[in-house]
């Protein structure tokens, strides 16, 4: 026998769980999608970095369950511009700073957030 871990371990996904979350056609075929896909992410990746790929799966999520019943994605926060550039009120620059720190404390190691929020810092002030 081949080394490598057990046939189970290698199973194949449930063929009635569609392969996308764009590809769902219902509310049940999406949360069986995330069921899925997080189970993907919890079995094959490293708890420290499961978070890496969890965001993603339930970015998706969101967007595609909007889709699917017909609400805006986000309908308590309009979009936040993508430059400091674009943000026509002060609202809107106070916005896009705080989506700017949030992503940089989320994904950026404490011990370079400093450098990673100078630039913002630089943009919000102009």
């Amino acid at each position: 026998a081949q080394g490598g871990g057990s046939p189970a371990m290698f199973a194949a996904s449930d063929p009635s769980v569609p392969a996308s979350a764009a590809d769902c056609n219902t509310t049940e075929q999406l949360k069986a999608w995330r069921k899925q896909s997080l189970g993907r992410v919890d079995q094959y990746t490293p708890k420290a970095y499961q978070h890496f790929a969890d965001a993603p799966i339930e970015q998706e999520y969101s967007k595609n369950i909007a889709r699917l019943t017909g609400e805006p994605e986000s309908a308590a926060a309009p979009a936040t511009p993508r430059s400091a550039a674009a943000c026509k009120t002060q609202g809107e620059l106070k916005a896009w700073r705080r989506a700017q720190e949030k992503q940089i404390k989320q994904w950026v190691p404490k011990g370079f957030q400093s450098n990673a929020l100078k630039p913002i810092e630089q943009d919000y002030e102009k």
